[in-house]
């Protein structure tokens, strides 16, 4: 028994509880268990390993980078405005579980967990009765959620153990991953005219929300006997095509917007974080490098992003294809970029989105709510510009315009209001800054902190009726929209016509 116990020792301590070696043995089996040769699985985990270890470099770095920066705002807002950011918020909440004594493994086993939980949902004996449609593959979704999940599980239950952590995890990831890219069906298959594929992302509530308003107006418009009116006719600035590079917006946004902030409160509030400011530096220096580290961490974390989770996708999506049959992968949103019906969209609803947002967030501060955030370039880019396509895709400028605001808002207000409730406004910083998280921290915050043990559970029960009601509302398209897409435009088409000819009559 001593051998095992020192055996299982060595395991735990240097490998189940750390991530990248946790991860890398993942990858492995995975791509075993999907027939890949063992020398090539090998070198295939050597390279995970390696990903996820450029990966936690560049999230710490952001965290890093920014912290002495959030802290002199902290203090000069003194109604608590704080960073919503999800590399720089999760390095936060890793720091405050691991001295509470939870590994920071406990996100890759919940990661795994999860992937089983919705897999076990999409399959052929169980998905009529699920109604779930998806499986969701994007590795880089579910290690972040996975950890943004175990996190408020922890902040709103100290008292559960990593194994409880890491099965309660398992469960509300594997619903949240399938529930939430079941609902993006319809607005992934029309955008791309049956391609096979759905949204696997952050902002897959907003992305349904968007398509259903573009639905909307496009009726509303038909039963007038008009067109939405869209891009195609309107020249834009120049500035637009140079602003859809990820790393140069990224860098402005976070510039003028961070930066302004950094200016407002002073140099020597910020010398009093940040050691490596002194009465020599140059404060304008001092901002532009600091910024400027945000995009460069950005561009390490996106690296070590591709490296691992290529090797995982492979691993996921072979286990997917042995046991599932007409469900959809959910993949990342910037996939479905190239489909767009017109590029011009995404910076409008970029644009449009990062405006509320900003707005929001300074209203929020200047009438004092305690729970005012502002959030990082990530979510106003990626939430934003998404949520402006699937609006566009029916609704044309006006749905993209509508869509792109009600995100911004709903981003802002309701994830400092989740992060209030949670607790994250005292930690210093919100991870899950994308608006599903905005949305299911206010959700999960209520119930979990409010009822307790019993409102996790009724949180699972809510979020596994949704698709029910998704089927109970469109039970002659529902299926169709995964097995047979031109018979579904044309059952679709149909009902359309016949609601038109209604409002004439």
């Amino acid at each position: 028994m001593t051998v095992i116990s020192a055996v299982w020792s060595w395991i735990w301590t240097w490998i189940l509880s750390k991530a990248p070696m946790l991860m890398a043995l993942l990858v492995l089996i995975g791509q075993l268990v999907t027939g890949i040769k063992p020398r090539q699985a090998i070198a295939n985990m050597l390279k995970a390993y390696i990903g996820y270890a450029v990966f936690s470099v560049g999230t710490g770095g952001i965290s890093s980078a920014l912290t002495p920066a959030v802290n002199a705002i902290r203090a000069s807002f003194k109604n608590g405005i704080v960073y919503s950011e999800m590399y720089f918020g999760l390095g936060l909440g890793k720091a405050l579980m691991e001295q509470a004594g939870i590994a920071a493994s406990v996100s890759s086993a919940a990661m795994v967990g999860s992937f089983l939980v919705e897999l076990f949902l999409a399959l052929p004996g169980v998905k009529r009765i699920t109604k779930i449609r998806t499986l969701l593959v994007q590795g880089h979704i579910m290690n972040n959620h996975s950890w943004c999940i175990a996190l408020a599980l922890f902040m709103c239950f100290p008292q559960l153990t990593y194994m409880q952590i890491v099965i309660m995890s398992s469960l509300m990831g594997g619903i949240k991953f399938a529930v939430l890219s079941n609902t993006t069906v319809e607005a992934a298959q029309t955008l791309t005219d049956g391609a096979g594929m759905c949204v696997g992302h952050a902002q897959m509530l907003c992305d349904w929300m968007a398509f259903r308003i573009g639905e909307g107006i496009e009726f509303r418009a038909r039963k007038k006997g008009k067109e939405v009116k869209n891009l195609d006719n309107i020249k834009l600035p120049a500035i637009m095509d140079q602003l859809s590079d990820i790393y140069l917006s990224s860098f402005i946004v976070v510039f003028l917007f961070f930066g302004g902030m950094m200016l407002a409160v002073g140099k020597e509030a910020m010398m009093a974080q940040d050691s490596s400011l002194t009465e020599k530096t140059s404060f304008f220096y001092y901002i532009f490098t600091t910024t400027a580290k945000f995009p460069v961490y950005l561009c390490i974390v996106q690296t070590g992003l591709r490296m691992f989770i290529a090797e995982m996708i492979v691993a996921f999506t072979g286990i997917s294809e042995k046991l599932l049959k007409n469900s959809l992968p959910g993949i990342d949103v910037a996939a479905f970029y190239g489909f767009a019906p017109n590029a011009n969209c995404l910076t409008v609803g970029f644009l449009v989105g990062t405006t509320a947002m900003i707005l929001t967030s300074f209203g929020m501060w200047a009438i004092g709510l305690p729970f005012a955030v502002f959030t990082a370039f990530m979510s106003m880019f990626f939430d934003n510009a998404s949520v402006g396509m699937f609006g566009y895709l029916k609704g044309g400028l006006k749905g993209c315009v509508i869509s792109a605001l009600l995100t911004g808002f709903i981003n802002i207000f309701f994830g400092g209001l989740g992060a209030y409730i949670l607790g994250y406004i005292a930690m210093g910083g919100v991870p899950g800054s994308n608006t599903d998280f905005s949305i299911l921290h206010t959700f999960w915050g209520v119930l979990w902190k409010g009822i307790g043990m019993p409102g996790f559970w009724l949180s699972c029960i809510i979020m596994l009726a949704l698709p029910q009601i998704q089927y109970l509302k469109n039970k002659d398209t529902y299926w169709l929209a995964v097995e047979d897409w031109e018979k579904y435009k044309e059952v679709k088409e149909a009902k359309i016509e016949a609601r038109l000819a209604a409002c004439k009559q």
